[in-house]
């Protein structure tokens, strides 16, 4: 089912941001830049630890039961936002990203941007993501990812707890079918400097 959105303001509000990060795309490319047992209660995220698939330079930002999350960011405009992040399942038994809420956000949807005839499109997911185990799902620019609806950007820009001058971040809560719900901090990162410093993947199915 194509994305319908909660409103006309909402839905125009939404493709206006996917413009901006297109126009940000662009602009990188001109200027040669880019470079690439479980319990369903609520969890809130531990510190960083090594995963038996993480490296010494790659390190899960939560984790529950037998999932990790990596690489949580997080763009917030004044008429939308969007969080990136990967989740690995390390189990034998398949799970579900169900939904995400934030207090940063009137409502966190699942969505996949794709191209279709030159013109970039959305398709709402309200099932959800499949985590199959033994496998990855990536939310990254240009395919996956968590919309943020109508971003109270007062919260969001919020700085955290470790101090002053640290980077702003928002609270984002992930909910599985099976682990339950994770709790995890998201960083707030420039839309330019994100789309920078990696290559915009392409979906699952092959497009943009």
């Amino acid at each position: 089912m194509m994305f319908n959105g909660p409103s006309r303001l909402a839905r125009a509000n939404h493709f206006q941001t996917a413009t901006i990060v297109a126009s940000v795309v662009t602009v990188i490319t001109l200027a040669g830049c880019g470079s690439e047992p479980t319990e369903a209660s609520r969890h809130t995220a531990p510190a960083p630890a090594e995963t038996p698939r993480a490296t010494a330079a790659r390190q899960s930002a939560a984790a529950i039961g037998t999932l990790s999350v990596y690489d949580p960011k997080a763009i917030i405009l004044p008429v939308s936002g969007a969080i990136y992040l990967s989740i690995e399942n390390h189990g034998e038994t398949d799970d579900h990203l169900v939904g995400a809420s934030s207090p940063a956000a009137s409502v966190v949807e699942m969505h996949e941007s794709f191209e279709q005839d030159g013109v970039m499109r959305m398709q709402a997911f309200p099932e959800g993501f499949a985590l199959p185990a033994g496998q990855a799902l990536s939310l990254a620019p240009g395919g996956k990812h968590l919309m943020l609806v109508a971003p109270r950007e007062a919260e969001a820009a919020t700085a955290s707890e470790s101090g002053a001058g640290a980077r702003p971040q928002i609270e984002l809560t992930l909910q599985f079918a099976q682990a339950g719900d994770l709790v995890l901090k998201v960083p707030v990162v420039d839309p330019t400097a994100l789309l920078a410093s990696e290559a915009v993947p392409a979906s699952e199915d092959g497009s943009s």
